[in-house]
């Protein structure tokens, strides 16, 4: 598998306009220009760090493989995935219905809700829906990605690979496959969340869809 581009869904950076170099700041700057701005790109994950590892978005080709229809008659597929770190499952999503853009939230229930129901503090641990991941240079996960037959009759997999969290960012990351490479599924994007995050930015983050 090859990954054709990886791109951060959110970036900052320095931006101006006119020609190249930095933009002219006048006859003082010129004599003491001072250090040059240098753009800051998404930020690499930490090694040691534990991430909540999710998979945002997941869009299936038209056809399975094979070129087969994934159900049948004119029905799409019903994606499912599966992480899968030290040979261990670590998680399994929930199944979308007759689809070709599978997505899930990152939390499984609404957090203001659960704030003001417990009146009190709150458990985040319980509310993320996707696994911890600890990250080290070379660290690995499986991800699955499956269309979940109907009436227990198995499924159908689209995609199944080893994926090196040295290629992420903390964030979203957006996956494009090329068709000849990956004939069923066209795009993923994978978030990594650091579980170290402060409380409010966590919650923040964790409520982005």
């Amino acid at each position: 598998m090859v990954l054709v581009a990886l791109v951060a869904a959110a970036a900052f950076g320095v931006h101006w306009h006119g020609g190249g170099g930095l933009p002219s700041l006048g006859a003082a700057a010129a004599a003491d220009p001072g250090p040059e701005a240098e753009p800051i790109g998404p930020p690499p994950l930490v090694p040691g760090h534990d991430y909540y590892v999710h998979l945002k978005l997941v869009e299936f080709r038209p056809q399975g493989p094979g070129g087969e229809a994934w159900d049948w008659g004119d029905s799409g597929p019903d994606p499912v995935y599966r992480i899968a770190w030290q040979g261990n499952t670590v998680h399994t999503s929930s199944t979308r219905g007759d689809t070709l853009i599978g997505s899930w939230d990152l939390f499984a229930a609404d957090v203001k809700e659960v704030m003001i129901d417990q009146q009190g503090r709150v458990d985040v641990e319980t509310l993320v829906d996707a696994p911890l991941i600890q990250y080290q240079p070379g660290t690995t996960f499986r991800l699955t990605v499956a269309d979940d037959e109907p009436l227990g009759m198995g499924e159908t997999v689209a995609l199944d690979t080893e994926l090196v969290m040295d290629h992420f960012h903390l964030g979203d990351n957006a996956v494009r496959f090329r068709r000849e490479e990956q004939p069923s599924i066209a795009r993923l994007i994978l978030t990594f969340t650091d579980r170290q995050a402060p409380l409010p930015d966590l919650l923040q983050v964790l409520s982005n869809r």
